[in-house]
């Protein structure tokens, strides 16, 4: 397996700075996407993975990871770069671009949205790794040209940016508007992801 390629394969929680500073050295951010593409077999309930499943930190040890995975994305906000935004918007159900991750918030608003998703018990869900494409985060602070891409993808000039099947919900504020009417239980209920909160509200109803 692809996996025990790797020296020092470890889940992301925390900063990627921190982990640069690690025993590990150097170390590249790898896409889970990008691994299975190559003819791995990675699952994130495998890997024990919480929220965070999509990414991996492995130590660049073979010629083919020699790269800096970053660099799929382009300084500035290009075509390529923007398409880019476009694929991780495709690869899981909830996508979310936030500042931090959802175990480490590193902004109110970003919390907020990472409580809201508690709530309705998606975060739970992903970290049980049953459906790896349910969820994935993106942490924007740590890829510039990713945040400059997600701004012009969305064209939303602000984080946290949720989506939906890959359609573009919107930041903390309509969520949180979503939450408090009930549509967002309504939306994901219909979307078939469900909604912790329906669950317990039709246990009060029997």
């Amino acid at each position: 397996m692809l996996i025990n390629s790797f020296h020092g394969i470890l889940c992301v929680y925390g900063n990627f700075k921190q982990l640069c500073n690690s025993e590990m050295g150097f170390v590249l951010k790898l896409p889970v996407r990008f691994l299975t593409s190559l003819g791995g077999s990675l699952k994130a309930s495998s890997l024990k993975a919480a929220v965070s499943t999509k990414y991996l930190v492995a130590s660049p040890t073979f010629s083919q990871f020699n790269y800096a995975i970053s660099r799929q994305f382009s300084n500035t906000p290009s075509d390529n770069s923007v398409n880019n935004v476009s694929d991780l918007v495709k690869g899981s159900r909830i996508v979310l671009f936030m500042k931090g991750n959802p175990n480490e918030p590193r902004c109110g608003f970003s919390n907020a949205v990472c409580r809201i998703l508690e709530m309705h018990g998606i975060l739970e869900k992903a970290s049980k790794g049953d459906d790896p494409d349910l969820f994935a985060s993106y942490d924007v602070l740590e890829n510039e040209d990713l945040r400059a891409a997600a701004k012009v993808f969305a064209d939303w000039p602000t984080f946290p940016q949720l989506y939906f099947d890959g359609e573009f919900i919107g930041g903390c504020d309509i969520l949180l508007d979503m939450h408090r009417s009930g549509k967002l239980t309504e939306e994901l209920e219909r979307l078939g992801i469900g909604s912790a909160l329906a669950e317990v509200s039709d246990k009060e109803k029997t």
